[in-house]
C-alpha cells in the first residue's frame, strides 16, 4: 500500500514521489565529487609537499574561475549545445550537461590525487588544471540541475517537496 501511494502521480507534473525521488537523487554523485575535491588542497601541501605560496596563489585563480564557469555553462546550456550528440526532444537541453559533465568532473576528482611528478611545478600545474576541470563539470551538473528542477516544477509546491528529497 505504502510503494502504491509513493508511485501514484501528485501535483501539476504528473510525478510521483518516488519519480522526484529519482530526480533528487541525481546530486548523490556530484555531492560525492566535491566532498573529493574539497580536500584536494590540503593533500597537496601536507603529503605531496607543494609550494604553499603557489598552491594559495593558484587556489585564487580557481576561485575567480568559478564564477565565470556558471556563467560560461548556464550560456552553453540555454543554447542546447550539445543537441547535436543529444536530440532536444528526447534529452532536452539540461539532461546531457548532467551525464556528461558529471563524468568529466568524476574523471578529474580521481586523478587529481595522481600527479604525473612530484617536482614542483608540474605538481601545481596537474593540481590547478584537474580542480578546473572538476569545476567545470560540478558547475554543469549543479546549473543543470537547478534548471530542470525550475522547468519541471514549475510550482513552489513541487519544488519544495524536490528540495526536501535533495536534503
Amino acid at each position: 500500500r505504502l510503494i502504491a501511494k509513493a508511485n501514484e502521480p501528485h501535483g501539476h507534473s504528473g510525478h510521483s514521489y518516488f519519480r522526484k525521488f529519482r530526480f533528487a537523487l541525481s546530486l548523490f554523485s556530484l555531492f560525492h565529487i566535491l566532498a573529493i575535491i574539497g580536500s584536494a588542497k590540503d593533500v597537496y601541501l601536507e603529503k605531496f609537499g607543494a609550494d604553499a605560496t603557489a598552491i594559495g596563489c593558484l587556489f585564487s585563480v580557481i576561485s575567480f574561475w568559478s564564477p565565470l564557469t556558471e556563467f560560461l555553462v548556464g550560456h552553453l546550456q540555454d543554447r542546447g549545445c550539445l543537441s547535436r550528440f543529444f536530440p532536444l526532444d528526447r534529452w532536452g537541453k539540461r539532461a546531457p550537461f548532467l551525464l556528461t559533465h558529471c563524468i568529466i568532473a568524476a574523471t578529474a576528482a580521481s586523478v587529481v590525487y595522481m600527479p604525473p611528478s612530484d617536482a614542483s611545478g608540474p605538481l601545481e600545474v596537474w593540481f590547478v588544471l584537474m580542480l578546473m576541470l572538476s569545476y567545470w563539470g560540478a558547475a554543469s551538473c549543479v546549473i543543470a540541475f537547478e534548471s530542470a528542477r525550475q522547468e519541471i516544477y514549475p510550482y513552489k509546491e513541487e519544488r519544495i517537496v524536490v528540495e526536501g528529497l535533495c536534503k
